[in-house]
């Protein structure tokens, strides 16, 4: 065991390391009066955020290239690292990491001349054109990509020649009486006309006890006042998948629309207009979604908005509505921002049209003073929040004062 760690510490001496991480962390002093449960006093509190912290004890891409007119290539890379998942909590937080190595090969390629590459590593494959506008996640990345063309779905080889694509592979067993074909093709992007470009793949799969078809198509169009981008992807195996994503933009308006019948999203669309100082944009969701539907997922509705922002002054007003469940949600603020300060104050309400009679079910007003000028490092803030002022209650009592709050939070 000894010389077993005694060569993995020469191994990391050896290729030497890198630390990598992404730490956040805050510490908070309060003092409140809760309006409802008459807690008072001070509270104090710490958080520390971690992304993945990586410790990257090795690693290196690796592989050798031929030469002469007809060569041969091959690439991969390696890497070992001590790593932490992701991690947030109040301070201290127990760090447990685990070590993982990983070794893919990344390319394996055959040249012929300088335009010709015929690729043994798989048979390729896996093109999707279109995927939702919305994040409701706020990750960076769509919600919803519903269908996406096969791939490697057998082993094989791609060709590539100049830009166009494909592949083939098949495999099977003759006693057994079992195959798989497979092929794939992916089109460069053609300029039709100037300012339109349109490009396609598709694929095709035929196996002892499946089968299945598909292609994808996306086209653009761009000119000084207007674009325009559709991605279409379409699927059969023994039904239609099809999923559909429109953008397109004339100044000062931009339109998204997107389309599936892979999930209760079906038809939405979203439409946006900025003009100077002022921003507003409706979005309705899963139009073609019926009432039998309403504790889907993604029932249908509809959101309005409306942001102005002028000098120092901030607003917005929302509006959205869930059909099925007949529920109405109302909300907006008012943000003023001078040197040394902010100011917010604001109120979210819902409206239940269901209940005989209509009723308000939340009324949450709140407002905050907030500083980051007056202590160098810090924020400070006095707020008032948690109130719910709908009757929802037999006696006739709010649901809730909420709380006052005075903190202040030094982070990194």
């Amino acid at each position: 065991m000894k010389k077993i760690l005694t060569i993995l510490l020469v191994a990391v001496l050896a290729v030497g390391f890198a630390f990598a991480a992404d730490f956040t962390g805050n510490a908070t002093i309060s003092a409140g009066y809760n309006l409802d449960d008459t807690d008072w006093g001070f509270a104090n509190a710490t958080e520390l955020t971690a992304g993945e912290i990586t410790l990257k004890l090795g690693g290196a891409d690796v592989g050798s290239t031929g030469e002469g007119d007809i060569y041969a290539e091959i690439a991969g890379t390696y890497a070992i690292n001590l790593v932490v998942a992701k991690t947030t909590g109040a301070t201290p937080v127990t760090i447990v990491p685990t070590l993982t190595s990983t070794f893919e090969i990344t390319a394996a390629n055959i040249h012929f001349g300088e335009d010709l590459v015929v690729g043994i590593l798989n048979a390729g494959g896996g093109y999707s054109y279109a995927v939702s506008y919305w994040d409701d996640n706020d990750d960076g990345d769509a919600d919803v990509e519903a269908v996406a063309l096969g791939s490697k779905m057998a082993p094989g080889f791609t060709v590539t020649y100049k830009d166009y694509t494909a592949g083939f592979g098949m495999n099977g067993n003759a006693k057994a009486k079992t195959y798989k074909f497979f092929g794939q093709a992916q089109t460069p992007s053609y300029t039709l006309a100037e300012g339109v470009t349109l490009q396609a793949a598709a694929y095709g799969y035929l196996a002892d006890d499946d089968k299945a078809a598909g292609a994808a198509v996306k086209g653009a169009y761009a000119s000084d006042a207007f674009t325009a981008n559709l991605g279409v992807d379409f699927v059969y195996d023994g039904g239609a998948k099809v999923e559909a994503a429109l953008k397109a933009a004339y100044a000062p308006v931009t339109l998204d629309v997107y389309f599936t019948n892979q999930d209760v999203s079906n038809l939405s669309a979203k439409v946006a207009v900025e003009m100077g100082n002022i921003t507003a944009s409706v979005d309705a969701r899963s139009l073609l979604n019926v009432e039998s539907l309403a504790a889907a997922a993604q029932p249908r509705k509809v959101s309005v908005a409306v942001k102005g922002v002028f000098d120092a002054i901030e607003a917005q007003v929302t509006f959205g509505s869930t059909f099925a469940a007949k529920t109405y949600a109302f909300g907006g603020y008012v943000k003023y921002s001078a040197e040394k300060f902010a100011v917010k104050g604001g109120a979210d309400l819902t409206l239940n049209a269901a209940a005989d009679p209509a009723k308000l079910t939340a009324i949450k007003p709140y407002v905050q003073i907030t500083s980051t000028a007056l202590v160098n490092n810090a924020t400070l803030t006095l707020a008032w929040a948690g109130a719910d002022f709908a009757d929802a209650n037999a006696d006739g009592k709010v649901n809730a004062l909420g709380a006052i709050t005075a903190s202040c939070e030094i982070a990194f």
